[in-house]
């Protein structure tokens, strides 16, 4: 009986570690990520930051909209992947040129999933 019991315990665990493995996303994965958190964020705390002239914030938010490509290159250029075969760990480090604050961001990629788990603006 306790044979079987480790016998369970054991497939179910390499069952697990497996799904993990065949779950952990690809660097392409977290640029369509990434980049959709960016736009998100520039569209709701830049664009809209434009006061009175409804005009330029729906013209900065149709602006991010065109640069969905070229923003998606420039965030992986400025991405490092760390992969841990079960899971990866991506970091972000933007330093935007001009007026800007230099922000970085590790994100935990795991099951098909992306969870940022610490933003910092330097």
């Amino acid at each position: 009986m306790k044979s079987l019991l480790v016998s369970c315990a054991t497939v179910l665990s390499i069952g697990f570690i497996g799904c993990l493995f065949l779950t952990n996303p690809g660097q392409e994965d977290y640029e369509e990520y990434a980049t959709e958190q960016m736009i998100f964020y520039v569209k709701d705390k830049i664009c809209s930051d434009h006061r009175g002239t409804v005009f330029l914030q729906r013209y900065c938010q149709t602006l991010v909209d065109s640069s969905r490509e070229q923003l998606g290159r420039f965030l992986s250029q400025k991405t490092q992947r760390h992969n841990y075969l079960l899971f990866s760990i991506y970091r972000t480090d933007l330093l935007l040129p001009g007026i800007m604050p230099r922000f970085q961001f590790q994100t935990i990629g795991i099951l098909q999933n992306f969870y940022t788990f610490e933003s910092d603006q330097i």
